[in-house]
Formats: C-alpha cells, sequence, structure tokens
C-alpha cells in the first residue's frame, strides 16, 4: 500500500496535523500562475449529491458524512477519502476528489509554538501552508469561511494539471485540517461535493473526563508468538508486538524507524512516546524521550548502546546515552551545512567509523535537492553528500566499505551511490513486473541488504543484485493485518540469523514483527563467488581502494577438551547438519553436561577475519568466550558474555562479528561455560567469514 504523492507533499510535520504520514516529499508538480475558482457555495440539496455514510474522528467527537462506496484510510488521527482506490496510489491527483482530514489537539500545539499562535487561525495557517508552498503550489489569497459554526479559513492552490484547496477550522480543544484535491479539469464539479462534506461535519462537546487513578504512561503493547498465531501465521513468523487491542497506553500512535541494538534490545521511534525497548522475545524494557523529543522518526544505536535519534518534529538529531539521558541535540531548520530542510531529518544510519549520516530531502518547484548530512558522534559537522537529482529518497543505509543505498519509492528499486554521492547501481528492478517500491532498509555487517517493501513483503538482497530471501506478505486493505502481513512497513532492522523486525505504520493497527528469512543455500553461493569486499580499516567512505575477496568457509578440523560418546568434535566441522531445535548426534556435546569446555575448530584458508557464526542446535546460549588464533598461535579475544539460556531463536546462531584482524586468521576457539546448568549445549557447525 502506498500514500499518494499528493499526500505526501502536504505532509506537515510542524503542526503534527498528520502525525501517522510517511512524510516523505516527492518530486512536485511545476508552479503555475494561480486561476481564480469560486469561493465556498452553499451545500447543494440531497437530491443532487447523496451523502449516505460516515465516519468519526478524535474518538467520535467529530464526524462527516461521505457517498457510500468511496474507500477510507485511516492514519493515526488523519483520515483519507476517495472514490476510486486509484487515487490512493496515483502520482498526481486524478479526476475524482481526494480528501483528507487530519486533526490536532490545541493544548499540545500550545506547549511547542506559543499561545499566540494557538489562538490565531492566521498562525495555524501560516503553520500549514508552509510545505505546499516549498511544494511548488501556489496559494490564493485567504478567505473565512465556517464548518458546522466553526470559524476557520481557507486558500485555494494551483499547480501545473491539479487544484487544490486547504481550510483551517479551529474548534476547541481540536484544529481540523481539511485538504481536497483533484485535477484541474474537474476541479469545478468536485467543489460541489466538497462544500456538501463539509456541511456534513457535525462537532460534538467532549465528554466528561472521569477521575481515575493514573495509568502508566505507557504499559506492554500486546505480544503475538508464532504458537499462539498458529496456522494464520505466514512462514517464518516469530513474534508480533503492538497491532490493534489491548491497553490504549500499549499502543503505538505510528510505529517508524527500528534499530537493533546491543543485548538483542530492538529500538522503536515512535511519533507518540519517544523511543520504545523491547526485547528479541518482545517484552517492553524501557520508554524514553517522550519530553524531549517532538516526533520521533528514526532511530540509530551504537556499540556502546548510545542512542541517536532523527526528531522529525524539531528538524534536529537528539543524543541520548544507553540510560536513555539526554545528552546533545544539534541540527534544526535553515540553510547552513549542518541543518536540515523542514522535513528533515527523516531518516539516520551509522558508519563504521561510528559517525552519523542523516538523510535531508528537500524539495523546490523544479527538481529534487536531497542530501546525506554527515556528523561526527559529538554532532560536529563533518561535510554534506549530493545525491543525484530527481530522486526522492525515504530511508538509507551503510555496507563495510561506505556505499550508501537509497529506498525511493519511484524508483523501482534500491539506489546504490558511493561515498561521494554517485550512482552505482540499482538493485531490485529485476523482481516482479515494475521492480519493487521500498519503504524501508537496512544492511548487515557482511554487506547483505535487507528491504520491507509496500507490495512485495521482505526482501534480502546481495550487493551484487542477488534476490537470497523472501518473507511475510501484503494485508488486506482496511484489515487488520495477520502475523507476518504488513501494510505499510516504513522500518526494518536486520538483527542477525537472517532475523529482521520491520515496524508497521498502520494506523490503529501499527505494529512491529520479527521475521526469519530462509535463505537458499543455491543463491548464497552464487552471491559469494561474486561478492567482492574492501578492506574497511581507515578507509573514508569514497575512497579509492583495492578489491578483495570475501572468503565464507566451514571449519574443516576440529578438537575438544572432552566429547561425549557419540558427538565427536568432528560432528561441528563442515556445514549445518541439524535443522530443528534438539538434542543431536550429528552435533558436538562434551561428556561433562553441566562443566566448562572447549571447541577449537580450523580452517582451510588463513583470512584477514570480519566474523564468526557458531550454529547451537540445543540448549543454546552458553559460549561464554570467542578468541582467534592468528598461525603464530596467537589469541585474541572478540566476544566474552554471561552464559544462560536462550529458548527462542532455536537452533540459534551466534553471530560475533568485529574490525577486520590485522593478522591472517585460521583458527577458532570457543569456550562453552555450562557451569551453571546447561545440561549439555550442543554445537552443530562454526563458520569463519573474513578476506583473502
Amino acid at each position: 500500500m502506498s500514500i499518494p504523492n499528493c499526500i505526501r507533499l502536504l505532509c506537515l510535520h510542524s503542526l503534527l496535523l498528520l502525525a501517522g504520514c510517511a512524510g516523505v516529499p516527492v518530486p512536485p508538480f511545476a508552479a503555475a500562475t494561480p486561476t481564480p475558482v469560486p469561493p465556498p457555495t452553499a451545500a447543494p440539496s440531497p437530491t443532487a449529491i447523496t451523502l449516505n455514510a460516515s465516519t468519526s474522528l478524535a474518538g467520535g467527537e467529530i464526524r462527516l458524512s461521505y457517498p457510500v462506496g468511496w474507500l477510507t484510510r485511516s492514519i493515526s488521527n488523519t483520515l483519507i477519502l476517495a472514490a476510486e482506490p486509484e487515487l490512493f496510489n496515483a502520482p498526481n491527483p486524478g479526476a475524482g476528489l481526494l480528501l483528507q482530514v487530519d486533526v490536532s489537539y490545541l493544548p499540545q500545539l500550545e506547549s511547542w509554538y506559543g499561545i499566540e499562535t494557538v489562538n490565531s487561525l492566521d498562525g495555524l495557517f501560516d503553520l500549514s501552508r508552509n510545505q505546499p508552498e516549498q511544494a511548488g503550489y501556489i496559494l490564493g489569497s485567504t478567505q473565512p469561511i465556517s464548518v458546522s459554526g466553526a470559524a476557520g479559513i481557507y486558500a485555494d492552490m494551483r499547480s501545473e494539471g491539479a487544484a487544490a484547496r486547504l481550510i483551517v477550522v479551529r474548534k476547541p480543544p481540536y484544529v481540523v485540517r481539511f485538504l481536497a484535491q483533484s485535477a484541474e479539469p474537474t476541479w469545478a464539479q468536485n467543489l460541489t461535493l466538497l462544500d456538501a462534506i463539509l456541511a456534513s461535519v457535525s462537532f460534538f462537546e467532549p465528554l466528561p473526563t472521569p477521575t481515575v487513578t493514573p495509568e502508566p504512561v505507557v504499559v506492554q503493547p500486546p505480544v503475538l508468538r508464532a504458537s499462539d498465531a498458529a496456522a494464520h501465521a505466514a512462514p517464518g513468523f516469530i513474534v508480533r508486538v503492538g497491532g490493534g487491542g489491548g491497553n490504549a497506553a500499549g499502543r503505538f500512535v505510528a510505529a517508524r524507524g527500528i534499530a537493533a541494538g546491543p543485548n538483542n534490545r530492538i529500538y522503536l521511534a515512535e511519533s507518540s512516546q519517544g523511543v520504545w525497548v523491547l526485547a528479541s522475545d518482545g517484552t517492553l524494557q524501557t520508554v524514553f524521550g517522550s519530553e524531549e523529543l517532538l516526533d520521533a522518526f528514526d532511530v540509530a544505536v551504537a556499540p556502546s548502546g548510545d542512542v541517536y535519534v532523527a526528531d522529525y518534529g524539531s528538524n534536529t538529531i537528539v543524543h541520548f546515552d544507553a540510560n536513555g539521558a539526554l545528552i546533545n541535540r544539534w541540527g534544526g531548520t535553515g540553510d547552513a551545512p549542518e541543518q536540515f530542510g523542514p522535513l528533515a531529518p527523516q531518516r539516520l544510519a551509522l558508519g563504521r567509523d561510528g559517525t552519523i549520516y542523516a538523510l535531508d530531502t528537500r524539495t523546490d518547484s523544479i527538481t529534487s535537492t536531497s542530501s546525506i548530512v554527515r556528523f561526527r558522534a559529538t554532532g560536529d559537522f563533518i561535510e554534506r553528500i549530493a545525491l543525484p537529482t530527481g530522486i526522492a529518497p525515504v530511508d538509507l543505509a551503510l555496507d563495510p566499505v561506505g556505499n550508501i543505498y537509497l529506498a525511493d519509492t519511484s524508483a523501482n528499486g534500491i539506489i546504490k551511490v558511493s561515498g561521494r554521492g554517485d550512482e552505482i547501481d540499482r538493485l531490485g528492478v529485476q523482481i516482479g513486473e515494475n521492480g519493487i517500491i521500498a519503504g524501508a532498509i537496512d544492511t548487515d555487517r557482511q554487506g547483505y541488504l535487507y528491504v520491507a517493501t509496500w507490495g512485495a513483503g521482505l526482501l534480502k538482497l546481495s550487493a551484487e543484485n542477488v534476490l537470497l530471501a523472501t518473507a511475510g506478505s501484503t494485508a488486506a486493505s482496511g484489515q487488520q493485518p495477520n502475523a507476518g502481513e504488513f501494510s505499510l512497513p516504513v522500518g526494518i532492522a536486520a538483527a542477525g540469523s537472517d532475523v529482521v523486525w520491520v515496524s508497521d505504520n498502520s494506523g490503529e493497527y501499527s505494529a512491529v514483527t520479527a521475521m526469519r528469512l530462509f535463505t537458499s543455500a543455491q543463491l548464497q553461493a552464487t552471491a559469494d563467488a561474486q561478492a567482492t569486499v574492501v578492506a574497511v580499516q581507515d578507509i573514508q567512505p569514497g575512497t579509492p581502494v583495492p578489491d578483495r575477496s570475501l572468503v565464507r568457509q566451514w571449519a574443516n578440523r576440529a578438537t575438544a577438551s572432552s566429547a561425549y560418546e557419540g558427538y565427536s568434535p568432528e560432528n561441528a566441522t563442515g556445514a549445518p547438519k541439524v535443522s530443528t531445535c534438539g538434542d543431536s548426534q550429528r552435533a558436538w556435546a562434551s561428556a561433562d553436561p553441566n562443566g566448562l569446555e572447549t571447541l577449537t575448530v580450523q580452517f582451510a584458508k588463513p583470512v584477514y577475519a570480519l566474523g564468526v557464526n557458531i550454529h547451537q542446535n540445543f540448549n543454546p546460549g552458553f559460549v561464554s568466550t570467542v578468541e582467534l588464533l592468528d598461525r603464530a598461535g596467537r589469541a585474541t579475544i572478540v566476544y566474552t558474555a554471561q552464559p544462560k539460556l536462550i529458548s527462542e531463536p532455536c537452533p540459534y546462531v551466534l553471530e560475533v562479528k568485529f574490525d577486520l584482524t590485522e593478522e591472517p586468521i585460521d583458527t577458532v576457539r570457543i569456550t562453552l561455560d555450562q557451569r551453571t546448568g546447561a545440561n549439555w549445549s550442543e554445537i552443530d557447525a562454526v563458520e569463519l567469514f573474513g578476506l583473502e
């Protein structure tokens, strides 16, 4: 499902009137000289236009009617209505009327913009008109209007081939905005229908609020696991957090960007409460930033646990420590190199060197002028990377080399550019008849690309454009998604072991979902044969360096401190052999089920290592130390952890990733600490990957 460009074009972060809108500009219509349009007319007689369907906003305090058979879309406090489904997806306004109604709470706006602005219709309208004008629309003069007795003002707008009317109505405790659009030739007749809909609007006084015991700001959202979803779950479904139902304090108003952090935690940028932190099983750990953030859109997490948030509401990047305490804020709106346009920043990515890449999507009346602003972790400006003209990215990700991947909903795929911003390739355009519509992207430390699409589910691609795996599907319009279905995915995070978390911004069904993608071994071999990566130490993005081949290999020899009869250490050589979770004589197990043991594996080809993957098929989680041994026998510790049982997922792959080693590595030593009562933890296979 896609939000039409004409709607995205006018999504206003500053007023938060479209809290659930994707908020990403697209190439606008070229500006044209305004053509006078008639003022609002009286409502036509019921015989002329029949409005026999109705809906409500703001908890039932605002109602309006519309023609039966029309389609509606609800995104947070925004309602979108159209006669034909094509109008929701068309790049430009069509012949039929497309109407958008959104509501904001005046006391909240007053805290941000002051009482003078909120008490003035002109002030509220000025907040609303900024983005239409920047997008290329020319606004006519404002005129007074009354909607169901509430005072408002409106202005007509023109762009090449399109017309629109923006109406702002102040009805305490709300401000209501109506945005009507259609193609120019049918605008006059659509105005008659618009007036009839406006005449049907009713405002009801808010019900008295009973005095109740205050609840926590947020509570645990509903959790749906694969075992509960049963036959309704798509293949690969693990868990979903959120969605319809449950306590109102545990619902996401608009789930947006998402990131995987240390200790298997998942961080979600959410427009209402800031950053929600979840455990890998969906358990709510904490929430922070509700006071410091106006409208969180994306989140990035450093290995240290520090969190960076793209605060769309204040046009800044906000830095928190690992405990959620505010450290710094920078950016703001303006034309300085370190500042952002009014619709940015929305998306962030972290470089291997710890620098922060922020997407600054701007538009003018002729072409897109998007760029990426790069900062140090302290907020100091480094550079601005110009992107190719004519694109409007909605997300970005980085590979280990510093190449940048851009999701652009109109590009039919992913745009790959160098660290200097020069286009290199387009990925995914070969998928389906018309490529893909990418809503969000992420990369893992090995450089694989994960894509959440509008209409084609979740994808895993290699940097050489090999489709490796798919998962999930698109939910039926207007219905709550089943487990593993998505309506409007806007965020994706690679969490390791081919598990991805996806945020779905679908109004009352807004949720985050964990899915496992099953990579085809044959396609993986094809991708590995094509893959080339470069050394990443001390390389700035865009610096030319010689290519070096990526090598992935399974252990070919193994020894252990002990082995149970029939569970030889040689069982840990070669590719994984145990596909289910459970005890197997095809894996290695120590003689003592609850002792301290080591497994040492060797590999045929020494490499400058980047990572180790340890496949555990029974009672996983008791690996306490991983060491790399070079050809001289010198050991380097690259992983330590407190041993504890990991119940899900199982089989489990422990992914240990690190910076490129200075010496070639051909041996890995794994310490298994089962003294807390593992009752045998078994290892099926060990993979080493690195550069020749």
